[in-house]
C-alpha cells in the first residue's frame, strides 16, 4: 500500500499500527468468548478510520476481521462467514461515515450507527443461512455495540496521547480557543493572535481545494507563531502606531530577536508537549528566509556583514500543509503591511502573486511536491478569501474638490477594512 499509494507510516505510527491490530485480536477473542460474535473490531475500526487514510483504514478492518474470523472461529464454517460478513460491513460503513467526524460526542454516535448497521447485516446472514435468531442473541449484538463503542471513544485520547496521533477529534481540539497557548497569545500578543487567524482562514480553504488536511493545516496556522510568546512587542502586529522598538536597536540584534521566535516557539511547544505534526509548522513556517530589511539596513554601515546572519535557520518546509502554511503567513503579512494601498482585488492580485513567485525563486518549497496547478488553485483561493475579508467602500467626492483618479478610480475613497 506504502509503495503504491506514496504513503509512509511514520516509526510511531507503526507503532500504533501493531498495537491497534493487536488490540482488535484480543477485543475479537474476548467478544467470542461472550457471544458477541467478533464485534470487538468495532473499536479498532474507530481508531483507523481516524488515523490513516480511508483505502488503508478499509483493508486493515476488513484484513483484521477475516484473520481474525479464520483463528478464533476454528472448523466452524457459519461462524467464519458471520464474522466476515461484520468486517465486510464495518469496513464498508465505517469508510463511509468515520473520515469526516471531527468531534468526540459526534464519535460516538457515528460508532453506534456503524455497530448497528453491522448487527443487522449479520442478522441478515444469519437468517440466511437458517441459523438461530432469538431475543437473547440480539440483545448481546446490542450490548455488543454500546459496549465496545464506549471503549473506542474512551481509549481514544490514550492512543492519542501515546503515539501522538493528530485524528481529527484532537485537531479540533487543539483549535479551541480555550487551549492554554491560544489563550495566551489572545492576552499577551493579541495582534500575533489575530494574525494566526486568518493565516489559518487562508490556508484552510486553499487546503479544502488541493485535498490536503484543512484541519491539520488551521492547526498548524494558529500555533506557527507562539514563539512571539516570549517578546511580543518586538514585532509590529503587537506594537501600538507610531512605536517600533527597532528603531532603536542595531539592525543585527532586531534580526537575531525576531530569528528566535522560531527557536523560542519549539520551546512552548516543548512545555505544552504540542505533537510533533505541529513543531513542524513552528520550524518550517519561514524555512530559510532572509530579513532583507534589516541585512540591507546593516549593510549600509557595514558592507563585509554576512547574509546567512538575516536568514532564518530552516528547515524549509517538507509537506504540503506546512508549505501552505508558510505562503498563507507571508501573503497576510504583506497584505497588512500594504495597508491602504491596497484599493481593490487587482493590488491583492498582484501582492498575492508576487508573494508566491518570490518563495519558490527563492527554492522555499523544493521539498515539496505542489503541482504547478495545485499553486494556481492556492494563489486563487488567497486572492478570493482576501476579497472577502477586506472589502472596499466607495465614498462619493463633495462636489467641487478635485479627485485624484487612479485607473479611472476614485483614489482617496476605497479603503481596506477588516470584513
Amino acid at each position: 500500500y506504502q509503495r503504491r499509494s506514496g504513503y509512509h507510516l511514520q516509526k510511531k505510527e507503526w507503532g500504533f499500527l501493531v498495537t491497534t491490530l493487536c488490540a482488535a485480536w484480543v477485543f475479537q477473542y474476548l467478544s467470542r468468548i461472550y457471544g458477541g460474535d467478533d464485534f470487538g473490531t468495532l473499536a479498532m475500526s474507530a481508531w483507523v478510520f481516524l488515523c490513516f487514510p480511508p483505502a488503508l483504514a478499509f483493508h486493515l478492518v476488513l484484513g483484521v476481521g477475516v484473520i481474525g474470523a479464520f483463528a478464533f472461529a476454528g472448523t466452524d464454517l457459519a461462524g467464519v462467514i458471520l464474522s466476515s460478513v461484520l468486517a465486510l460491513a464495518l469496513a464498508c460503513v465505517g469508510s463511509a461515515i468515520l473520515p469526516g467526524v471531527d468531534r468526540r460526542r459526534r464519535l460516538f454516535w457515528s460508532l453506534a450507527a456503524i455497530g448497528t448497521v453491522s448487527a443487522v447485516a449479520v442478522i441478515s446472514c444469519r437468517w440466511a443461512l437458517g441459523l438461530e435468531i432469538s431475543l437473547n442473541i440480539v440483545a448481546v449484538y446490542v450490548l455488543s455495540v454500546f459496549f465496545w463503542t464506549i471503549v473506542a471513544v474512551a481509549l481514544l485520547p490514550a492512543w492519542e496521547s501515546l503515539f501522538d496521533i493528530l485524528t481529527p477529534t484532537r485537531l479540533v481540539d487543539l483549535s479551541h480557543p480555550s487551549h492554554p497557548v491560544l489563550k495566551r497569545l489572545q492576552l499577551e500578543a493579541p495582534g500575533t493572535y489575530h494574525h494566526s487567524i486568518m493565516v489559518g482562514t487562508l490556508a484552510e480553504v486553499a487546503a479544502e481545494k488541493i485535498n490536503v488536511r484543512s484541519l491539520l493545516v488551521k492547526a498548524g496556522a494558529y500555533y506557527h507563531d507562539i514563539g512571539k510568546l516570549k517578546r511580543p512587542q518586538f514585532f509590529v502586529e503587537n506594537q501600538q502606531p507610531g512605536e517600533n522598538v527597532h528603531d532603536a536597536l542595531a539592525p543585527t540584534m532586531s534580526a537575531l530577536v525576531i530569528i528566535s521566535h522560531v527557536r523560542d516557539g519549539v520551546e512552548i511547544a516543548g512545555k505544552y508537549k504540542l505533537p510533533r505534526r505541529i513543531c513542524d509548522f513552528i520550524q518550517e513556517h519561514h524555512g530559510t528566509t532572509c530579513l532583507h530589511y534589516f541585512f540591507k539596513k546593516a549593510r549600509s554601515s557595514e558592507k563585509d556583514i554576512p547574509m546567512e546572519q538575516f536568514c532564518y535557520p530552516g528547515p524549509k518546509p517538507s509537506s504540503r500543509e506546512t508549505a501552505l502554511v508558510m505562503l498563507a503567513d507571508s501573503v497576510e503579512a504583506a497584505i497588512r503591511s500594504a495597508g491602504s494601498t491596497v484599493l481593490d482585488t487587482r493590488d491583492i492580485r498582484e501582492i498575492v502573486t508576487d508573494v508566491i513567485e518570490t518563495k519558490i525563486q527563492e527554492g522555499q518549497i523544493d521539498n515539496v511536491d505542489l503541482t504547478l496547478r495545485e499553486i494556481s488553485i492556492i494563489r486563487e483561493s488567497f486572492i478570493e478569501s482576501l476579497r472577502h475579508m477586506y472589502h472596499t467602500r466607495h465614498v462619493t467626492p463633495v462636489e467641487g474638490q478635485d479627485a485624484k483618479t487612479r485607473d479611472g478610480r476614485q483614489a482617496d475613497a476605497p479603503q481596506i477594512r477588516n470584513g
